[in-house]
């Protein structure tokens, strides 16, 4: 994977100002547990979207502004939020006369509880995001949170 990503997060840690310990304390993730996001590739595997929204915004940054490649900004790329996610999910499916546990299979991830509740998507990790959005044609970066994630 690309170790861009967790320079780009140790970079607006750097900026803010905080040290990990701070971090852990204003987004309820272990200290040990962010030195890894910026050591390894857990920001793809080790750590919830959720979890992601809220480290990136305790360090001031979306979670794009991680992924994006190029000098793009997330602010200025619109979003796919993932009840939008779910109506893509549901025309591929529909379209392309697919049911939902072939779809299921073919990406390694159950979706059930997702085509019911969209939300739930906020306990996926980005290679979950990244598996999903793949055979759907949408770029995943795009799908991922703009914003801080709901308490929970």
């Amino acid at each position: 994977m690309n170790s861009e990503p967790r320079t780009r997060l140790a970079a607006f840690r750097s900026r803010s100002g905080k040290s990990p310990v701070e971090i852990e304390d204003q987004s309820g993730i272990s200290d040990v547990s962010y030195y890894d996001l910026e050591s390894t590739d857990d920001l793809y595997d080790a750590i919830s979207l959720r979890d992601l929204s809220r480290v990136c915004s305790v360090v001031g940054c979306a979670p794009r502004d991680l992924f994006m490649k190029g000098a793009g900004n997330a602010a200025d790329e619109r979003g796919l939020s993932f009840p939008g996610l779910r109506e893509r999910l549901l025309q591929y499916l529909n379209s392309h006369a697919i049911p939902l546990p072939e779809f299921e299979e073919s990406v390694g991830w159950g979706l059930a509880d997702f085509i019911h509740d969209p939300e739930v998507a906020w306990g996926w990790n980005v290679r979950c995001l990244s598996d999903v959005c793949a055979p759907l044609g949408v770029d995943w970066v795009r799908a991922l949170p703009a914003s801080s994630a709901p308490s929970g």
